[in-house]
């Protein structure tokens, strides 16, 4: 039997954050259907359509997010990134579906040196950074009923990601070498599960009109600073070596400060996430096999 509950569909439903998005959606009296790659190519319209029918909220996790891969494989990432997302706007749109795009602090150079506000004007640098900004633009384009949300540096279960790489570097005794020059806000897959649920209910409800709405964890922190507050919390013991984005070597430039302002959700008096420290402490906290230093 079908319940009575309104339906939350959820493509990209074998990442981080939709680990996270089922229980958040179903405290929130909705049924949750995750749908993963595997079973949804966000390229393939029919597929979509499918996957979408009947949805009373469609949160869009999909995306090509391996940021220097993207700069080799342009094409795919532009698929998923331009095309999936106008596709998964089209398909909310003949549900009559409210529809939640997830999107990236990566849309701004990093040059303001100050939070980002909604309104300031984007500013892409790579070719992951330049394909989501375009999913944005098409997305809002394409669906009246549309919610952009821009979040960054996800850490949670189900990675991978920044802190567990963290982990594992100083559990096999290698050096830990980290960037000093790049300043984000770790934000907590978890809050921003239940961030999305509070949006969508105020979406719903009324409240909140579509548009671009910045969630990540308050507060700043450069990656190097972020990775010594970790394995502090940790219990590993472990010397972390400052380095620049430019002795990293990455192929893909990349903000320098991608910290986001929350206006849009602060004047609705909405939920805001905690500080990125209170957070990871938590997670580090409850995670099911902590990690801790050698015997």
């Amino acid at each position: 039997m079908r319940s009575a509950r309104p339906l939350a569909v959820v493509l990209g439903g074998g990442g981080m954050l939709a680990r996270e998005l089922r229980p958040a959606l179903e405290r929130g009296d909705l049924e949750a259907r995750l749908v993963a790659r595997e079973q949804c190519d966000i390229t393939d319209p029919e597929a979509v359509r499918a996957c979408v029918e009947g949805a009373r909220v469609v949160v869009n996790c999909a995306a090509f997010t391996q940021v220097d891969l993207a700069e080799k494989e342009r094409e795919q990432a532009h698929a998923v990134n331009v095309g999936g997302a106008e596709i998964v706007a089209g398909a909310a749109v003949r549900s009559g579906a409210f529809l939640f795009h997830l999107s990236t602090d990566y849309v701004f150079d990093g040059k303001k040196g100050a939070p980002y506000d909604e309104h300031d004007p984007p500013a892409p640098l790579g070719v992951y950074a330049r394909s989501k900004w375009a999913g944005e633009q098409l997305v809002r384009a394409a669906c009246a009923k549309a919610w952009i949300v821009r979040t960054g540096e996800l850490y949670g279960t189900g990675g991978p990601h920044f802190f567990d790489k963290i982990f594992a570097r100083a559990r096999s005794g290698h050096p830990v070498r980290v960037v000093s020059d790049q300043t984000g806000s770790p934000t907590w897959t978890r809050e921003l599960a239940r961030q999305l649920v509070v949006l969508a209910q105020a979406a719903t409800g009324g409240v909140a009109p579509p548009g671009v709405y910045h969630a990540t964890a308050q507060g700043a922190v450069s990656f190097f600073d972020a990775a010594r507050f970790a394995l502090e919390m940790a219990g590993i013991d472990a010397a972390v070596e400052p380095i620049s984005t430019a002795e990293l070597g990455s192929p893909t430039p990349r903000p320098s400060y991608s910290v986001l302002s929350h206006g849009a959700l602060e004047r609705l008096g909405l939920y805001c996430m905690r500080h990125w420290r209170d957070a990871l402490a938590e997670w580090i906290a409850t995670r099911l096999d902590p990690p801790s230093a050698a015997s």
